[in-house]
């Protein structure tokens, strides 16, 4: 099989079931993944009395809680990093002697811990990251990037086919806290996706009822400010009172099909009840083209076994990208970034993360400078778009050469 075949999404969804659905993992935990201490655990022999349990490491006496289906489990704090995992043997205990729930102390384990391997400079594994034949490849990069940002906040109008969702599916099968193609969410499970997602995909924001998308444009606009103020949908709608933090390394990305008059006949804005709020504070860029050639579809009912036969190449490359989504800082060079069209200091921040990205991958000063021009003309045509002046008078077309 062609390695590029393995970047089918389907393949992704695969290797992501077989790494999360069936594994313990953060989503299982209990008690909002507080550590968990007791000195004393009561094992159960095979009569069912119960006797002390013999701790491994002193240190066992620290431990999380999961659940998983119907069975209860105990991880000692020192496995923590090896989630996820499946337990392959475990003692059955009880907190206390007169308890009915019986929970599995884990002592030995399979673990399916993705860790960050770099192996390649970002450029390189930005161009062999599911790679794809594209009318307009600047278009095809910076799609790739925005699944590499963290905390970015923007909307994204493309071409029909242009693959503006395709990297972050791929995204959100490794890093298991992604939600991706949400559409028409009520408030109530939009708020509880951010609250347990890091990163957000607002998919087709201009199909959504008017009801659904004005219920949570004004929570939209506050994450533009970066602001956290829900404390009264927690204290109202979640017996836990559960508020989301970190705001700042969410990333909320908007997306959505241009203006056609017969298969899609709404510019972004006409089913809200002020979408100027969004427009004030996220970035709006246009990226024209589309794929032309892709990953093959694989045979139904093979894709298992082709997961297994490459396994090492999946999680190499998850390892991969999660070390250049955690740490592409890193290796920033600093390049200055005053030609950048947004001036406004929200805008400006909102957007920082992809021009972090992009200061990463540049070798140059030059090389920055063609995609800030890139990012700048972007957003020049959603506006002509948006105005329906694209395609009127002269566009700037921005040539791609080898050294980009």
């Amino acid at each position: 099989m062609e390695t590029e075949d393995l970047w089918n999404f389907v393949y992704w969804d695969t290797f992501s079931d077989m790494t999360y659905l069936v594994t313990l993992n953060n989503k299982d935990l209990l008690g909002k993944g507080v550590i968990q201490h007791l000195d004393a655990l009561h094992a159960i022999d095979p009569e069912g009395k119960t006797k002390y349990h013999t701790f491994e490491e002193p240190e066992d006496h620290y431990f999380y809680k999961l659940n998983k289906e119907k069975d209860n489990y105990l991880l000692p704090k020192r496995f923590y990093n090896e989630l996820p995992m499946i337990p392959v043997k475990w003692e059955d205990v009880k907190l206390k002697p007169s308890d009915s729930n019986v929970w599995r102390f884990i002592t030995e384990f399979d673990s399916f811990f993705i860790p960050e391997q770099n192996t390649m400079s970002l450029p390189e594994f930005v161009k062999q990251f599911n790679p794809v034949k594209h009318t307009n490849p600047p278009s095809a990069t910076i799609l790739k990037c925005i699944a590499i940002a963290r905390g970015l906040k923007i909307a994204v109008c493309a071409d029909y086919h242009c693959g503006k969702n395709a990297h972050y599916a791929i995204k959100a099968a490794i890093q298991n806290n992604v939600a991706t193609g949400m559409k028409n969410m009520s408030e109530a499970m939009f708020y509880k996706l951010c609250l347990f997602n890091d990163d957000i995909n607002i998919d087709e924001i201009t199909t959504w009822t008017p009801a659904k998308i004005q219920a949570i444009e004004d929570k939209l606009s506050g994450y533009g400010d970066q602001s956290t103020k829900d404390y009264k949908h927690a204290l109202d709608s979640n017996s836990k009172n559960e508020v989301i933090k970190h705001i700042h390394n969410k990333s909320f990305v908007i997306t959505f099909n241009p203006y056609d008059e017969k298969k899609h006949p709404k510019y972004f804005g006409d089913n809200m009840g002020h979408p100027g709020k969004i427009e004030d504070r996220y970035p709006f860029l246009y990226f024209m083209g589309e794929v032309t050639d892709a990953a093959k579809s694989p045979v139904k009912g093979t894709e298992e076994q082709i997961v297994k036969e490459n396994l090492e190449f999946f999680q190499t490359q998850a390892s991969e990208f999660m070390y250049w989504h955690n740490n592409y800082h890193k290796h920033m060079h600093g390049y200055d970034r005053s030609k950048l069209c947004f001036q406004d200091v929200r805008k400006r921040e909102n957007i920082s993360p992809l021009i972090d990205v992009l200061d990463a991958m540049s070798i140059s000063q030059a090389v920055f400078d063609y995609w800030v021009d890139f990012i700048n003309e972007s957003n020049k045509k959603y506006w002509l778009m948006r105005n329906n002046q694209l395609g009127v008078g002269p566009q700037e077309k921005l040539v791609m050469s080898e050294d980009i």
